[in-house]
């Protein structure tokens, strides 16, 4: 049983022994069920979270033998699986559209792989002769990013099959939710907002203060597109207005670097995970948190909530003691 933040001085058993009352040195009274259901754990195995169907009925991961998985969410079992070639854990080589219909994955040789995950069908782009270092897919499966190793990115239509170097200086490309905008991060710790359809600049989001830098493989769009949330190196969460490019606040409270953060599905809350193995739920608006878990044991590397907006799914280190991923469960109104 977790919760007191200090030592626990009194315990106390009620007459039935259901009920236990713990006090603390700081006099924090808990009460406790001593009769707990079973924690049920239906994603073992996965190591890595891709994203949820737009029904929130499939879960989509890259499970310990280098496969894409398909979860059934009610069962925890699969219903499609497509091995995949490379390194056990990929990073930044993996992209899922949002309907979880095409995949990309990016190769040592420069080529990236796309898959048609219904009829298990693939497809090669050659996009470099350096191995890809950059891949980013739109959530309509439409656009495709992907860089060799200190390249700069093309930009793939797979509908139409063209194929465009963009000659910007990126080292992580994100886009929104609704697909309107995209974001890129420089390696001087700046970011930049475009429009997908158009590729201009709508806003350029520099460091707050010196060395306060932004980290892109921590950052993700609010559901609307309008606000942007970024981990920077002081531990902290800036949330910037991606109209205006004007910073909006920050989360703190994390004592070591957000690792991962996600916003949910009604765009009012914020999940982050951070070093300090802990994960923390913010008020968007008022940049308050809201609840924290102490006991991850370690940080966190992906958080993602499925659309409607029932389970948080987080994934830690591949290969250590928390294989597999932690869920949480919203509880439902009814």
């Amino acid at each position: 049983l977790y919760g007191h933040l200090t030592e626990i001085w009194s315990l106390a058993l009620s007459p039935d022994g259901r009920l236990l009352v713990s006090g603390d040195k700081a006099g924090n009274v808990r009460l406790w069920a001593t009769e707990r259901p079973d924690e049920v754990e239906p994603f073992q195995g996965v190591a890595l979270p891709l994203g949820f169907s737009p029904d929130s009925s499939t879960l989509a991961g890259l499970d310990n033998d280098s496969a894409v998985v398909f979860l059934n969410v009610a069962t925890g079992q699969p219903v499609r699986r497509i091995p995949i070639e490379g390194r056990r854990w990929p990073f930044q080589r993996l992209a899922l559209s949002d309907d979880l219909k095409v995949l990309a994955q990016g190769h040592d040789d420069g080529s990236v792989t796309v898959w048609n995950t219904d009829a298990t069908e693939s497809s090669e782009l050659e996009i470099s002769t350096r191995p890809i270092s950059l891949l980013a897919l739109s959530p309509d499966g439409r656009y495709l990013l992907a860089a060799g190793r200190d390249e700069m990115p093309r930009w793939c239509d797979l509908r139409t099959g063209t194929n465009d170097l963009w000659d910007i200086e990126a080292y992580h490309v994100i886009f929104s939710p609704d697909g309107r905008y995209g974001a890129h991060f420089a390696g001087d710790g700046s970011a930049t907002i475009w429009d997908t359809e158009s590729r201009r600049t709508v806003a350029t989001l520099t460091p707050p203060e010196s060395g306060n830098r932004l980290f892109g493989f921590s950052a993700t769009f609010s559901p609307d597109g309008n606000r942007f949330a970024v981990a920077l190196a002081n531990a902290s969460v800036g949330i910037w207005d991606t109209q205006s490019g004007e910073i909006v606040g920050y989360f703190e409270g994390h004592k070591q670097l957000v690792a991962a953060l996600a916003f949910s599905p009604d765009g009012l809350t914020v999940a982050t995970a951070g070093s300090d193995s802990t994960l923390r739920l913010w008020n968007v608006e008022t940049r308050t948190e809201v609840l924290i878990d102490r006991r991850l044991g370690e940080k966190l590397n992906a958080l993602v909530f499925s659309p409607d907006g029932q389970l948080l799914v987080g994934a830690g280190l591949l290969g250590s003691a928390g294989d597999g991923l932690r869920t949480y469960r919203a509880p439902r109104v009814d």
